[in-house]
Order: structure tokens, then C-alpha cells, then sequence
């Protein structure tokens, strides 16, 4: 199995015919907001429904631990060109949170009030949204989550609601900031477009000078945590399963990008 769903992963951990392999920070579970409509248009709120993210509960929570915390931003902390490599995930901020509300004119008589769409398309994601409806009430910002049939989430859900889980398949940073965040992606799940960020991102793909493409890699990363629309509280760590008389097989953190060549199995 590629990838056992981690509510599972306890019932197998003492089972000797099964082995389990765990990858390093593999898809990001994210929750993307359309920046060109209300509430999320108001950069507050955006930031505010960000610092109410427990991260580590909730990788705790979802995951089961088989992950590690996001600072959302596409590439993982882990990630030696990540602008916060060596450094901590962002702490929860509840009182930053509602001093940004308060900012914005939001209080418990006006309350942000969101709806959230999600599916188990990707699994864990129902539990992710109401983990988040949990510590967004912590700062008054009432999350309604809606849950969607998976065969329909990404045709009729996805890219249409303003406010919906999501995930991407880990990729090179240059990709993986470029598939939903440019001006002109074919994915545009936050409606978030910032010239200066695809001026950037060229800059970086065209330079040869390691150390200046890495300078415009980080300010790319720092526009998308701290301006975008996407709320990326965790990075998965995917949970392989293989039968124990089998061997060869190294799960891969692209979960699309597999050898078979070296399995085997004895029987």
C-alpha cells in the first residue's frame, strides 16, 4: 500500500507481516482562501486565520504524528532551501489573532464567520477541518466546515468554492512554488496574484548564481506565508505498508514517483 491512511497506522504497528516505512515531509495538507473576496481580501484576516493554527496538535491530531508542522509556505522547514530552514514552525497566536480582528473591525458582536468545503478526497482532511474549526473559535472566528462527496470534490468543489482543503504531491521548490501561486497558474486555488512574486520566480529559475537564486527562492517563500491565501499547518510523512516476506521497495516523498524495478517477494 503507498500510502496507509494514518487512522489505520496503530492497528498494524504490531502486526510482524506487515512492514511499515515512513517517508520524509512527502504532500502538504493545506487550506486555501480566494484573496480577491471577503473576509480573505483583508490581509488581518488572512494572517489572523493563520495564527490560530496549532500546528503540532494538529499533526498529533490528523496525522498521528506521522508528519511535521507547515509554515505556510509550499516547501517544507526540513527543507534546506526553506527560508526557515533550522528554525520552528510559527506558534499558535490567539491574542495576536484577535488583535488583528479587533484591527479589522471584528469582534464577538461581528464575528468572522467562513464556510469551509472539504472531502475525504484526501484522507485526513475532515478531521483537519474540524481540528481548525476548534482553534479558530479560540480567536472568535467561527469555521463552518462542509463536508462534500470525494468523487466530486475536485471537479465541483475545488477551485470553485472560496474556501477549501487541499494538498500537493511534494516537487522542486521552483514547481511547487509556481503551481498555484503565479499570476497565470492553471490552478489558481487563492486568486492570489503579485507581479513582483513572478518577476521573482523567473529571476530564480534564469540565474546561475546559487547563492542569488536562493535569495529570490526565500523572498518568494516569505510573500506566499506571509501575504497568500494558503494555510499549510502540516507536511505528511507518508506510511508505506508492505508485506513482510517482501523487500525492495523505498517509498518515495512524490508519492507519483515510483520504482518497482527492486521489489521481491519470498514466499
Amino acid at each position: 500500500v503507498l500510502q496507509v491512511d494514518s487512522a489505520v497506522l496503530p492497528s498494524l504497528t504490531e502486526d510482524a507481516n506487515i512492514t511499515l516505512l515512513e517517508t520524509a515531509a512527502g504532500n502538504s495538507m493545506t487550506l486555501s482562501m480566494f484573496t480577491d473576496e471577503p473576509p480573505f481580501d483583508d490581509i488581518n484576516v488572512r494572517t489572523a486565520m493563520k495564527k490560530v493554527v496549532d500546528r503540532d496538535q494538529m499533526v498529533q491530531t490528523v496525522l498521528l504524528g506521522y508528519g511535521e508542522p507547515g509554515a505556510d509556505n509550499p516547501i517544507p522547514i526540513t527543507d534546506p532551501l526553506s527560508f526557515l530552514y533550522g528554525q520552528e514552525a510559527p506558534a499558535q497566536d490567539i491574542e495576536g489573532a484577535q488583535a488583528l480582528l479587533a484591527e479589522s473591525g471584528y469582534d464577538e458582536s461581528n464575528p468572522v464567520t467562513v464556510d469551509l468545503y472539504t472531502s475525504e478526497a484526501i484522507p485526513g482532511h475532515t478531521r483537519m477541518s474540524q481540528v481548525y474549526a476548534e482553534q479558530a473559535a479560540e480567536a472568535g472566528i467561527e469555521v463552518n466546515v462542509i463536508q462534500t462527496p470525494a468523487d466530486a470534490f475536485w471537479d465541483d468543489v475545488w477551485l470553485t468554492q472560496s474556501f477549501v482543503t487541499s494538498a500537493w504531491s511534494r516537487r522542486p521548490v521552483i514547481v511547487a512554488e509556481g503551481m498555484a501561486y503565479t499570476c497565470e497558474s492553471q490552478y489558481p486555488e487563492t486568486h492570489w496574484c503579485r507581479p513582483e512574486f513572478d518577476e521573482l520566480m523567473a529571476k530564480a529559475a534564469s540565474t546561475l548564481d546559487e547563492a542569488e537564486r536562493i535569495e529570490y527562492l526565500h523572498e518568494m517563500q516569505r510573500m506566499i506565508a506571509e501575504d497568500g491565501g494558503v494555510i499549510i499547518p502540516m507536511f505528511v510523512h507518508a506510511v508505506a505498508g508492505v508485506r513482510s516476506e517482501c523487500s525492495g521497495w523505498t517509498p518515495h516523498v512524490q508519492n507519483f514517483n515510483n520504482d518497482w524495478s527492486q521489489i521481491g517477494c519470498e514466499r
